[in-house]
């Protein structure tokens, strides 16, 4: 047999082989999806999309650790993230976006309570629940001067329950030592307006998210 036709049958042979152990081993799994991450930054959501029950998002590290976890049936959230987080996952949130400066969306309402005449003057003191970034703001005739969501001073929360959840916050990274301050309805940081009618101090810079408040009031730079 000459040398080129035993070179083919041993090509054939090599094929075979090659078919055969093919058929040995399962075909290699493709590798999984990349996780789905926020880039690093200050991004907020108006809050629960319609037909959800809740908006929810997580932050979670290089290690697999949450960083934080929120769940809120109501009023716009804010979250900022990191280039060293691993994933952002998030569900029955309306879309994220990038913070540009702008006020909240739907977040300074007429709130109606009782006693309040100020109310009927001052409209934008009256804030729904939600997150809220804390600036400076000079409430009046147009054009207003607007750094934040709702001005530093005293505010106190429109009702007087336990299931009112609010929280002071440095920051929006829910990183430990975030929260400066929480409490609920009932109790707040011992100033005036007396503590049971749940008053606290916001400072420029600083965050306050409200869960089940019913919104709160502003009332004044005190």
């Amino acid at each position: 047999m000459s040398s080129a036709r035993r070179f083919m049958g041993l090509g054939a042979t090599v094929a075979a082989l090659g078919i055969v152990l093919t058929g040995c081993f399962p075909p290699k799994a493709p590798p999984p999806p990349p996780k789905f991450k926020l880039a690093a930054g200050l991004w907020r959501t108006a809050g629960t999309a319609p037909g959800a029950s809740e908006c929810q998002f997580a932050r979670t590290a290089a290690d697999g650790s949450v960083i934080t976890d929120v769940h809120s049936d109501h009023g716009a959230r804010y979250v900022e993230t990191a280039d060293t987080d691993s994933e952002f996952v998030t569900s029955g949130c309306q879309p994220w976006t990038k913070y540009d400066g702008t006020e909240q969306p739907g977040g300074p309402v007429p709130i109606p309570w009782s006693g309040q005449i100020g109310q009927i003057f001052f409209p934008r003191r009256g804030f729904a629940d939600g997150d809220y970034i804390v600036g400076h703001e000079n409430f009046g005739l147009a054009p207003e001067d607007v750094t934040g969501d709702v001005n530093y001073g005293t505010v106190t929360v429109n009702v007087t329950t336990a299931a009112c959840q609010w929280q002071r916050l440095s920051d929006w990274t829910g990183d430990p030592g975030t929260v400066l301050q929480s409490g609920d309805g009932i109790a707040g940081d011992g100033s005036y307006p007396p503590p049971q009618l749940g008053a606290l101090h916001l400072h420029e810079g600083e965050g306050i998210r409200l869960v089940d408040c019913n919104g709160m009031f502003w009332w004044g730079n005190s």
